[in-house]
C-alpha cells in the first residue's frame, strides 16, 4: 500500500495494510485533470493541474488533525499497472475500513450554517449518486464530510438519520452499529448509483459482500453475473433471487437496479431455523452447477395452471398494515428437462398454516444461462427484442427505389419488396432513409425508418418513422445519394419518435400511420407490427406505401383503408371491445358515417355504401 506524506508530499510503500502507520483516507469524485502517481513524482507537472490543489488541501486537513500520512486513490495507485489496479480494487473496502478517518469531500456542497438546508444540500450532491462512494460511505469507522471550501459539514454518525432518508441505508449502520442486512437490501443501495465503466457497477460492490475476484475490464454486464456467482458460493441468503425489476440472466439479475424495489420496502432474512419450522424442511441449501442453480426449496403445484409451481424463499417484508409477507417464486417446469425449472415471477403474501402445509421440500435445478457460453452463438445485441426488420411493400410496380442509406441496412428482394434491418439500436438511436420515385408522375419522396432505444434502458424501443415528399427546399436540389444521407442524418440527430413498441409481455399487434400531401393527393405510410411471441427470431414489421389522389374515399376504397386500420386488433376480442379501442384512437377524428363503417368492420361484416354522400379522406387520415 502506497501512502502520501502530508508535509513532504512524497510517497512511501508499505508491505500490507497491517504495517501502515495511522493515516487518513480521501473519498471524492474524480474530475478533469486529476493528479496521478507520476505527476506527484514529477512535482512541476502536478502543480499545473487543478487536482493538485485537492491533494494539498487534503494533506493540510489531515496534518492539522495529527496525521502524517494520507491515501488518495488518484495518485496512490499506479494506473499503468493492471495488477496493481486489480489489487487495489479488491483491497479497497479493507483499506477504507482500516483507516483512522475518511474525509468525504463534497465539492458541490456549499458551506451552509443553516441546518434546515442540510438534507437538501447532501441529497443534491453527486457524491451520493456514484457507485464507488457507496463502500466509501459504509466501510470506514469514521467519516467526516467536508464542503467545497474544505470546512466540516458533520460526521457520518451525526448525519446518519439525514443520509438514511434519501439513500435507504440503515441509520444504525451509518452510526457504526452492527446490523443484519440481506443481500437484496445491500444491492438496493446501489440500484440508482452510476459508474463510468459498466464493470465497476459490480467491482464497486465486491467489498460490501466480502468478495474477491479478478477484474476484467471489457467483460461488461458479465462482471455483475460473476459477482452473483461468487456470492452464491459463499452465502445461503435466498434474497439474491428476490430481484423484482427489469430483465435478468434467467434466474439472476442483470445489474443492481433490478433490486430497486427494496430501497424503501426492504427485504429481510428469515432465520433458517424459523423457515425450517414453517415449511417442515431440512436446512435449505443452494449451489451453482453447469445444469443450473441446484437448490432445495419448499414447493407446491399451481392447480390453476399445469406445469406451474410456487416455491418459498427464506426472506420476507412488511405490508402496509404491519403484517409479515413471505416471498414466493412462480416457477414453470421446462419440458424435456429432468427436474429443471424456469423463473416466471416474484410475489409476496401472508403465511398461513393451511397453505404452508401444502409445501413439500424438493431438490430442483433452476435454469440459469450464461449467454456468452451458450450452445448457440448469437451476436445480436438484444435477441429477445421485437421490431427490428421492416419489410417495405412499395406497391405493384408503382414505385422504384432510387437510393438507400446506410446501404448495409437495406436489401432489395424484388421490384416491390425492400427490407430494412435496424440492428444495433440497443441503448442508442439508428435510422435509415430511402429515396423513392413514383413512376407515373416522377415525383420523389423520402421514407425514414428507425428505432430509438436511447432514452429508457432495457425497455422496448420507440419507432422512428417519417415520409417526406419532394418540395422546393435546398435538400431536393442535391444528387440523390446526398439527399438520402442528409435526410438520414437529420433524423439521426433528432430525438423525435412516432410511437413506442409494446413490451415483450404484450401479445397485441400494433399499427402506426403517417400521411403527407403529395401533389393533389396524399401519400400514406403504414406499419403493422406483429405480436411478440417471446422467440429469439426477429419479427418482420410490414410497411406499406400508398398514394391516393382522390380527395374522397368511397365504397371499396373506404372499406380497404378502414380494414387496414382495424386488422391489427381483430383478434379474439368481442366486437364491443374492438370498437372501444378503435374509437379511443387520438390519431383519427371519426365522423358519424366513418364510425358506422368502423363498427360494421369490427363486427366482421363487409358493407358497401349505396349512393350516399362520400366520406372525406381527411376525416380518416388525420395528419
Amino acid at each position: 500500500m502506497r501512502l502520501l506524506h502530508t508535509k513532504r508530499i512524497t510517497f512511501e510503500e508499505f508491505q500490507d495494510i497491517s504495517s501502515t502507520p495511522p493515516h487518513a483516507i480521501l473519498s471524492h469524485l474524480w474530475r478533469e485533470d486529476e493528479v496521478s502517481l507520476h505527476h506527484v513524482q514529477q512535482r512541476q507537472d502536478a502543480k499545473r493541474l487543478p487536482g493538485y490543489h485537492k491533494i494539498l488541501n487534503c494533506c493540510a486537513v489531515a496534518h492539522l488533525e495529527g496525521y502524517d500520512w494520507v491515501w488518495v486513490d488518484t495518485c496512490c495507485i499506479d494506473k499503468t499497472s493492471s495488477s496493481e489496479v486489480s489489487e487495489a480494487i479488491n483491497s479497497m473496502y479493507a483499506w477504507y475500513n482500516k483507516s483512522q478517518v475518511c474525509y468525504a469531500y463534497l465539492d458541490d456542497v456549499p458551506r451552509d450554517l443553516d441546518h434546515g438546508r442540510m438534507e437538501t444540500n447532501l441529497r443534491n450532491s453527486e457524491w451520493f449518486t456514484r457507485g464507488w462512494t457507496l463502500q466509501e460511505l459504509i466501510a470506514p469507522v469514521h467519516v467526516v464530510f467536508l464542503a467545497h471550501d474544505w470546512s466540516e459539514i458533520g460526521t457520518r454518525a451525526e448525519l446518519a438519520d439525514v443520509i438514511a432518508n434519501f439513500t435507504g441505508i440503515d441509520s444504525d449502520l451509518l452510526k457504526g452499529r452492527p446490523v443484519r442486512v440481506s443481500i437484496a437490501r445491500r444491492m438496493s443501495w446501489a440500484a440508482h448509483r452510476r459508474t463510468t465503466k459498466e464493470e465497476d457497477r459490480a467491482y464497486s460492490l465486491m467489498g460490501l459482500f466480502g468478495i474477491h475476484m479478478p477484474t476484467i475490464y471489457g467483460e461488461g454486464k458479465r462482471a455483475f453475473l460473476r459477482l452473483q456467482h461468487e456470492i452464491i458460493k459463499r452465502s445461503t441468503d435466498h434474497s439474491i433471487f428476490a430481484w423484482g425489476y427489469g430483465e435478468g440472466w434467467d434466474f439472476l439479475a442483470c445489474d443492481p437496479s433490478s433490486f430497486s424495489n427494496w430501497i424503501s420496502d426492504p427485504i429481510s432474512l428469515i432465520p433458517y431455523e424459523t423457515f425450517a419450522q414453517i415449511f417442515a424442511i431440512e436446512h435449505p441449501e443452494h449451489s451453482l452447477t453447469n445444469h443450473g442453480i441446484r437448490i432445495r426449496l419448499p414447493m407446491r403445484a399451481d392447480h390453476t395452471e399445469e406445469g406451474k409451481y410456487e416455491a418459498a424463499l427464506a426472506c420476507w417484508k412488511w405490508d402496509d398494515r404491519g403484517s409479515m409477507l413471505g416471498c414466493y417464486l412462480t416457477l414453470s417446469r421446462i419440458e424435456g428437462a429432468v427436474n429443471r425449472y424456469r423463473r416466471e415471477s416474484l410475489t409476496f403474501k401472508q403465511y398461513s398454516h393451511d397453505n404452508t402445509q401444502q409445501f413439500k421440500a424438493r431438490d430442483i435445478y433452476l435454469e440459469h444461462k450464461d449467454y456468452l457460453l451458450a450452445e448457440t452463438l448469437d451476436i445480436r445485441k438484444d435477441p429477445d427484442t421485437c421490431a427490428r426488420v421492416f419489410l417495405v411493400d412499395i406497391g405493384e410496380r408503382r414505385f422504384e427505389v432510387m437510393e438507400t442509406t446506410p446501404q448495409r441496412m437495406w436489401r432489395t428482394e424484388s421490384e416491390t419488396k425492400l427490407y430494412f434491418t435496424a440492428d444495433g439500436w440497443f441503448e442508442s438511436r439508428i435510422c435509415g432513409a430511402a429515396v423513392i420515385r413514383e413512376k407515373t408522375t416522377g415525383r420523389r419522396l423520402a421514407m425514414v425508418l428507425g428505432l430509438d432505444g436511447s432514452q429508457e434502458r432495457r425497455s422496448p424501443p420507440k419507432l422512428v418513422m417519417d415520409i417526406l415528399p419532394e418540395d422546393d427546399t435546398e435538400i431536393w436540389r442535391s444528387p440523390t445519394d446526398e439527399i438520402a444521407r442528409t435526410i438520414c442524418q437529420i433524423h439521426q440527430a433528432s430525438s423525435v419518435t412516432h410511437g413506442k413498441f409494446l413490451s415483450h409481455e404484450d401479445s397485441m399487434k400494433q399499427f402506426f400511420q403517417r400521411s403527407k400531401p403529395l401533389g393533389a393527393g396524399l401519400v400514406h405510410i403504414t406499419i403493422d407490427v406483429p405480436p411478440h411471441r417471446g422467440v429469439h427470431e426477429p419479427l418482420v414489421n410490414t410497411v406499406e406505401l400508398h398514394v391516393d389522389y382522390a380527395p374522397h374515399l368511397t365504397g371499396l376504397e373506404l372499406e380497404r383503408f378502414l380494414s387496414s386500420v382495424v386488422r391489427f386488433i381483430l383478434q379474439q376480442d368481442t366486437s364491443s371491445i374492438v370498437e372501444k379501442r378503435l374509437l379511443k384512437f387520438n390519431e383519427f377524428q371519426w365522423d358519424e358515417d366513418t364510425a358506422s363503417a368502423v363498427r360494421a368492420l369490427a363486427r366482421g361484416r363487409r358493407t358497401r355504401r349505396n349512393g350516399g354522400q362520400p366520406i372525406h379522406g381527411g376525416h380518416i387520415l388525420g395528419r
